[in-house]
């Protein structure tokens, strides 16, 4: 029998993707494989076989399911496999995160800016690059299938975004940004100005998330959202 306050067992992948923090509370949450990547789960330290801490459960009142893998072990203090691999990817995560920053300053003196075509067709457009009589002509793309694309990606999101690491204030903005673009895909009246000015504002969320879990060593899936977006844009809008 448990006390009335526990901390349950999380199952993680070796990659560091938290499958479940309640692996004993609802064991129908495991997996053998991670969903996200295939890779091997699991619930104890390696080291010393200790069970991996997960979220805590007061019994009669509830429990949290927001837990983030550890970076290393309880008891032992050895590092969870996956540590090495999730700092990888947060340093990729804020890289994409300074390169942001970048553009935006470079959009404040300047920079690129362009106007494209309703979802369905492919427009050419001027790219002004800043200095007078500079200038080009770029094919920018955003077809019907990458509006479908973009569906599945924004599902995904929302379905993540207790995995994210958001603050709180950041977490109802991009909840609501990306709801706002999913009622507008589905209306099938997402203007391609509009989907960027959304996919951007909650890009500078993520990469906020994704620098905040690089400092503090914690696993979240931040950078995995940040560069899939950022994916997206450069395919579909030019960077």
């Amino acid at each position: 029998m448990h006390s009335e306050s526990w901390t349950d067992t999380m199952q993680v992948c070796e990659n560091g993707h938290k499958i479940t923090d309640h692996a004993v509370l609802w064991p129908q949450g495991r997996r053998n494989r991670c969903p996200d990547c295939g890779a091997v789960t699991l619930m104890k330290c390696p080291s010393c076989q200790a069970d991996i801490h997960g979220g805590e459960v007061v019994m009669g009142v509830g429990y949290n399911s927001d837990t983030l893998p550890p970076a290393h072990c309880h008891q032992c203090g050895e590092a969870y496999p996956w540590k090495e691999k999730v700092a990888i990817r947060d340093a990729e995560a804020k890289k994409r995160a300074e390169e942001m920053a970048k553009e935006k300053e470079l959009q404040k003196t300047g920079g690129n800016s362009y106007n494209i075509g309703p979802i369905g067709t492919i427009a050419n457009s001027p790219l002004m690059m800043g200095s007078p009589g500079a200038s080009q002509t770029v094919t920018v793309t955003f077809t019907t299938d990458s509006a479908d694309d973009l569906k599945v990606l924004i599902k995904s999101l929302l379905d993540s975004l207790d995995e994210l690491g958001l603050s709180a204030p950041d977490k109802e903005t991009v909840k609501d940004d990306a709801e706002y673009l999913k009622k507008k895909l589905d209306g099938g009246k997402a203007e391609p100005g509009l989907v960027r000015e959304c996919l951007n504002g909650i890009k500078k969320k993520l990469a906020d998330a994704a620098a905040t879990a690089a400092s503090s060593q914690i696993v979240t899936k931040a950078g995995h959202y940040l560069g899939l977006i950022g994916d997206f844009i450069a395919a579909n809008f030019g960077g």
